[in-house]
């Protein structure tokens, strides 16, 4: 029971920061404009900047959490998103914001967050507390694209930033009410540079870095475009809701299933290839239908369902192949992947919309997923042995 708990507590911390993080992703492309000295450039570097400090950070936080322990490395994450959200909150300066935003990714503590979860779970539920957690993170981007317009029409995008700085702080409140004490965990005596080589020399967790890197990239650029499709066909962001909300419940009504299925029936490879091929047919009909609505509303099924997919068994999996010493390790270089992907997914879409129709943010992406296809079908991953690994 007390395990549970710690997961819940543990999912609820990542649930509020991500929460937060995304809910501007449905009116940032809307609202950003009226940003001083914004561009289409400045304002994808500004979606996509936490991005970058969040890679950046991954790794270096999470290791340090191996060394003295999770809980002071959350706090210290928390504390630096609520400083960032609150600087976004203040200013009306594409440039401050774009600073506000790269604090806000300072807090990297998503690996710890995950590291954690697997030193408190056993081999045998490490999948399904690794799946909550990803879970959790699908989870919160569905919410976030209900309530991120609803707030804004109350309190603006300002009051988005403010609400993300309260969350951050509601998670400290969160974890040292229902977190135990932990050890300090046991060191390993190899150097750094060691630890990296022998986690790289690994196929499966060189794949699934790759995979987890274009995942966010396609997230964020399609999302750079998306909310305008919808308010050129008249729906303002505030809206927006009303689509997103019975979409997002009925790819959750398929996703659970799947996962469960894959895990009892080993087919880890097929669930993979299933969530690529949904987000590939969803690019490709964003792309190739914009102006209609019923075919777009099937496309954003396609992609929450991918995303969701995705985002639940990736986490997953790098957990179970990672040494247990250097668990924090590997959870921060995936996650550095991760985030590296947001940073790339918001200045790519912001390059594509300075010289292009945003319509071909959506053709790219479907390239991505072609490619990301083919590195599928070639590689060497052992899928279904990974259900039987430590």
């Amino acid at each position: 029971m007390g395990k549970s708990r710690t997961i819940v507590s543990l999912a609820s911390i990542l649930s509020f920061r991500m929460l937060g993080l995304f809910m501007i992703y449905p009116v940032f492309t809307v609202y950003a404009p009226q940003f001083n000295q914004g561009s289409s450039f400045l304002i994808g570097i500004a979606l996509g900047i936490y991005g970058l400090t969040q890679a950046l950070l991954q790794f270096p936080l999470s290791t340090l959490s191996d060394r003295w322990g999770r809980k002071p490395i959350i706090t210290f994450g928390l504390l630096i998103l609520a400083l960032g959200s609150i600087i976004s909150a203040l200013t009306h300066n594409i440039y401050i914001l774009i600073l506000g935003r790269a604090l806000q990714g300072s807090g990297a503590i998503g690996s710890t967050l995950m590291a954690y979860a697997a030193d408190v779970t056993s081999v045998e539920n490490r999948t399904k507390a690794m799946a909550l957690m990803g879970i959790t993170i699908g989870i919160s981007f569905a919410l976030s694209m209900v309530l991120g317009p609803l707030i804004n029409s109350w309190v603006h995008l300002s009051g988005i930033f403010w609400l993300t700085a309260l969350f951050a702080l509601f998670g400290i409140l969160i974890q040292y009410v229902f977190l135990p004490p932990t050890s300090l965990p046991t060191q390993s005596k190899q150097p750094l540079s060691r630890i990296i080589k022998s986690l790289f020399k690994q196929d499966d967790f060189l794949f699934f870095n790759i995979s987890i890197l274009v995942l966010h990239a396609i997230l964020t650029a399609s999302f750079v475009a998306i909310p305008l499709f919808f308010s050129q066909w008249g729906i303002t962001s505030n809206a927006q809701w009303k689509i997103y909300l019975p979409v997002l419940f009925a790819g959750f009504a398929i996703t659970l299933p799947i996962l469960i299925i894959a895990e009892k029936k080993h087919l880890i490879k097929h669930s993979l290839v299933l969530g690529v091929l949904a987000l590939a047919v969803a690019e490709f009909l964003f792309f190739g239908f914009p102006t209609i609505k019923n075919v777009m509303i099937m496309a954003l099924f396609c992609f929450f369902f991918g995303f969701t997919l995705l985002e639940a068994l990736l986490p997953s999996l790098v957990s179970k192949i990672a040494p247990p010493l250097h668990r924090g390790s590997a959870m921060g270089i995936f996650s550095t992947f991760q985030f590296m992907g947001i940073f790339i997914g918001g200045v790519f879409a912001g390059l594509i919309r300075s010289h292009y129709n945003d319509a071909f943010i959506f053709y790219y992406c479907s390239v991505l997923c072609g490619l990301w296809l083919c590195f599928l079908g070639f590689s060497k991953v052992r899928y279904c042995v990974l259900q039987n690994e430590s």
